[in-house]
């Protein structure tokens, strides 16, 4: 299973999240998008 946000790309495969960070053009750094997004996913 894959879904993509706006900032992160995730994936789940044999039962293991995997959460990548996906802002290339910006290096990935952090900002409160990815921040609201990142606690969204492990809410």
């Amino acid at each position: 299973m894959r879904t993509d946000q706006e900032t992160l790309s995730l994936s789940i495969t044999d039962g293991i999240l995997l959460v990548t960070l996906d802002r290339p053009e910006a290096m990935n750094s952090f900002t409160v998008t990815m921040a609201d997004e990142l606690e969204a996913t492990f809410r």
